[in-house]
């Protein structure tokens, strides 16, 4: 679930060019996250997630080796990869037991409020 990480690159960006990548990554994570409930069959949002994590881990660690994020310049980029490999972590772990636990009742109780609509013929 977790590729493994680039060699690193020939040519490395410039600084601000890593700030934005990395905050543009960080910011899709938080957005995936929060569209958990969004999805059609919350009790399966893990799966989903699974193939969204190792996506996008490829793509941060190809970042993080443009970057050159542990030279000793960028010790605060490097720190920044660091916790971002971690914030995933975390969020898969978050992703994974809310789809057991809490999926299958959030998706009862949208069946349940969808039959209610239906039978008072509201939209």
């Amino acid at each position: 679930m977790t590729p493994r990480k680039p060699e690193p690159a020939a040519e490395v960006l410039s600084a601000n060019q890593c700030v934005e990548r990395t905050q543009a990554l960080l910011d899709e994570l938080e957005k995936k996250r929060q569209a958990l409930t969004q999805a059609d069959s919350v009790r399966r949002v893990d799966q989903k997630w699974t193939h969204f994590r190792v996506e996008w881990l490829q793509r941060e660690g190809q970042l993080e080796s443009q970057c050159d994020a542990h030279a000793k310049d960028r010790k605060s980029l490097g720190l920044a990869f660091e916790q971002l490999e971690k914030l995933m972590d975390l969020y898969t772990t978050h992703a994974v037991q809310f789809a057991g636990e809490v999926g299958p009742t959030f998706d009862d109780v949208r069946e349940s409020i969808s039959q209610a609509r239906a039978g008072t013929g509201a939209r």
